[in-house]
């Protein structure tokens, strides 16, 4: 229905660490999507292994920036905040971008597999669903109150920015939308720059005190994206907790409902450390099929055997669903 769109993936990459993961990610997307077009965008230089491998492989089919923060009108405290740095990602609207019908944003520590219908394909049905520019879903999170987490923000923001925290925002929660993004470029992209400055502004006065959404304590990147659709006045989805949060969203696969929002493949990150974080997530009919594409890969492609010769967090933690999962669940 859709297959005439210009569709556009991109990730973004903060830190060293996670740029083991760029090879599998650009890998699993090509090999389902064929010749789409993925940008990743980087906060520094890529390592020279990952830049071997990427470059031996997928050159012609990836594309590499680096996100220029200075040029985002941050303050110097403002980007000492790990979540205001992630955050940077919904600022980056390339002109280029806006010459896209479509642009997923996706993480980087996921391993695409193919389903029945295409992801973009799915998303537009979504996002007609909800008649919003872009697919996505609202979740809420509350700061938590307990002894621990009280004294772990003292130590890191002071007593002052912890006191103020705990008096104006302790019983207040905020929404966000999910970092799995599906943009409709034509529409999406001309509001969200002209709402941008205003929510840098709102995210520099967080860290002065003069802010009414957030502090330096109590801010998050989810929660800027939110803000920053509702600024744009693009309008918000419904909201439904149930349906919007856990293992429901990773099962279900119908794009007309609210809690649309699969991962379109194997989160990697459930299966750090030697053990899972989220057994109601891997346990499911959905991973169990994803893991079987995923064998069905590591059999006959070469070029996925080579990247698991690699002695990196990624291939680590591939390792260790393998372990997990055993042969193939799905018959």
């Amino acid at each position: 229905m859709y297959k005439s769109e210009k569709n556009c993936v991109i990730a973004y990459v903060f830190g060293k660490v996670y740029q083991n993961f760029i090879p599998f990610y650009v890998y699993s997307m090509l090999k389902v999507y064929g010749n789409i077009k993925v940008i990743i965008y980087m906060d520094r230089e890529l390592d020279k292994e990952v830049l071997e491998v990427v470059s031996k492989f997928f050159w012609g089919g990836v594309e590499i920036r680096y996100i220029n923060f200075d040029k985002l009108g941050l303050s110097d405290m403002a980007l000492r905040n790990e979540f205001v740095l992630r955050a940077g990602r919904w600022f980056l609207i390339d002109d280029d971008l806006l010459d896209f019908d479509n642009v997923y944003v996706g993480d980087v520590d996921i391993f695409i597999c193919k389903e029945e219908n295409s992801l973009f394909d799915e998303h537009v049905r979504h996002s007609n669903y909800i008649n919003l520019p872009y697919s996505n879903i609202v979740r809420s999170i509350r700061e938590p109150r307990n002894v621990r987490h009280i004294i772990g923000n003292t130590v890191r923001h002071g007593i002052k920015a912890e006191f103020y925290n705990s008096f104006l925002f302790s019983k207040r929660d905020w929404y966000l939308l999910s970092g799995l993004h599906f943009m409709r470029m034509k529409k999406y992209g001309p509001a969200i720059r002209e709402a941008i400055p205003g929510i840098i502004k709102e995210i520099n006065n967080s860290f002065l005190g003069k802010s009414k959404i957030w502090n330096k304590v109590v801010i998050n990147d989810e929660s800027i994206l939110y803000e920053l659709i509702k600024s744009a006045g693009l309008g918000i989805p419904d909201y439904n907790q149930e349906k919007c949060s856990g293992q429901y969203i990773v099962e279900n696969a119908d794009p007309e409902t609210i809690g649309y929002r699969p991962h379109h493949g194997l989160h990697l990150k459930l299966f750090q450390d030697g053990f899972v974080y989220d057994n109601n997530v891997t346990e499911c009919h959905t991973y169990k099929v994803y893991y079987k594409y995923f064998c069905e890969l590591y059999e006959n492609d070469k070029i996925l055997y080579h990247l698991m010769k690699q002695n990196n967090i990624a291939t680590f933690q591939i390792k260790n669903m393998m372990n997990y999962y055993g042969t193939p669940a799905v018959k």
